[in-house]
């Protein structure tokens, strides 16, 4: 398997980071991502650190794109990564508009759409199977 970032295949195993997002207008996607180490730490520095920082709630929320304090309605992803000999974790990133698009670009670059499941409807059965 490849990295959804860089392409590479990796010698070790990869980080799976499921992402979902709220748009402006109401509605949310679902994309899942694979991360060699490299393009996860890379990542860590661009913007999942100050996402851990938001989390915990002791400052102002800043973008983790600009990192510049955000208003309390900012664009908003969520992300629950589960990387090699770590515990899963869960983070929003909440974003200014300006930064939006450029780290909504880097979690969906080579990833896998999901299903969205508040669209997902049972089939019946005619055959009483």
């Amino acid at each position: 398997m490849r990295c959804s970032r860089c392409g590479k295949k990796p010698n070790g195993r990869l980080a799976s980071i499921y992402w979902a997002v709220f748009e402006g207008d109401g509605s949310r996607s679902a994309h899942k991502t694979r991360w060699c180490r490299d393009c996860f730490e890379e990542a860590n520095d661009e913007c999942l650190d100050v996402a851990r920082v938001n989390d915990a709630g002791d400052v102002e929320v800043k973008c983790p794109g600009c990192s510049l304090a955000i208003p309390a309605q900012g664009c908003e992803i969520y992300a629950t990564i589960f990387a090699p000999n770590r515990d899963p974790e869960r983070l929003s990133l909440e974003l200014c508009a300006k930064c939006y698009p450029s780290i909504l670009n880097l979690t969906r670059k080579g990833s896998t759409p999901l299903l969205e499941r508040s669209t997902y409807q049972a089939v019946t059965l005619t055959d009483g199977w």
